[in-house]
């Protein structure tokens, strides 16, 4: 976590919560004076160390984190960020109990929140829900190839990322298809010889793939990532995306006049 990326956050009107080093400079707050002295007010108080953070009470509970339920312990108080500048923060020193993991010693984490009031089981569970876009990272990285991408310019990276995005688009329409509509449909131009790519060929294939697919195909991958989302979440479907892909194929299968 950048100090200066925080700062303009927070500037923003956010609320920030990320992980940090456990040995980043962290210090209790001041005590008030019982009579005003001459001078600034002091801003740190004493540095936190590892025996002060040991002496902090334990806190033990169960929670949904990362898809599944976890055992979590954790000791949290209200501390001053030097690289903040001395603003006042939540720090949640937090661990995860995993029993079948005993061999393992478990790895001690140093969340911070900018905001001092939330709650220390509300920031673990906040920050839990950044796993969300991992997968889409790993799969941007090293399923679509930015991470061997070398275009020089931002529109020649944009262009790489729509049509990575459109062909990961036609690989998903593909695969809630009839497989008897697919054959040929990669072959605009069987004349030439196997293997020809040329800006004409990729365009007259991604344009017959998308006739042969249509929009049934489309709503339906749809409707089952709406009901495979709503599974996970324990809830019911919703019928509108099915209904939708219904009345999309009967009017694909009539005649038109």
């Amino acid at each position: 976590m950048r100090g200066w990326l925080i700062r303009c956050t927070l500037a923003d009107g956010h609320t920030v919560i990320g992980r940090v080093r456990r040995d980043l400079a962290l210090y209790t707050l001041p005590r008030a004076p019982r009579r005003r002295r001459p001078g600034r007010p002091r801003q740190y108080g004493a540095r936190l160390t590892p025996a002060r953070v040991a002496a902090l009470p334990v806190h033990r509970s169960t929670r949904i984190l990362y898809g599944q339920l976890e055992v979590v312990r954790w000791r949290s108080c209200r501390v001053a960020a030097r690289f903040l500048h001395g603003r006042v923060v939540r720090a949640v020193w937090v661990e995860l109990e995993h029993p079948d993991r005993r061999d393992k010693p478990p790895e001690q984490r140093l969340l911070l929140c900018t905001d001092p009031d939330l709650p220390a089981p509300e920031v673990i569970t906040a920050y839990a829900k950044r796993w969300a876009v991992e997968p889409l990272f790993k799969d941007i990285k090293h399923g679509w190839g930015l991470k061997d991408a070398w275009q020089r310019s931002r529109q020649g990276l944009m262009r790489w990322v729509t049509l990575l995005g459109v062909g990961y688009a036609l690989t998903q329409m593909l695969a809630y298809t009839d497989p008897a509509r697919l054959d040929g449909l990669a072959e605009p131009a069987p004349w030439r010889p196997p293997g020809t790519q040329t800006a004409g060929v990729i365009q007259a294939g991604i344009a017959r793939i998308l006739r042969g697919v249509g929009l049934p195909a489309f709503l339906a991958a749809m409707s089952a990532k709406l009901r495979a989302d709503a599974r996970h979440a324990g809830g019911s479907s919703s019928p509108i995306p099915t209904q939708a892909a219904s009345t999309a194929e009967t009017e694909a299968a009539a005649p038109s006049t």
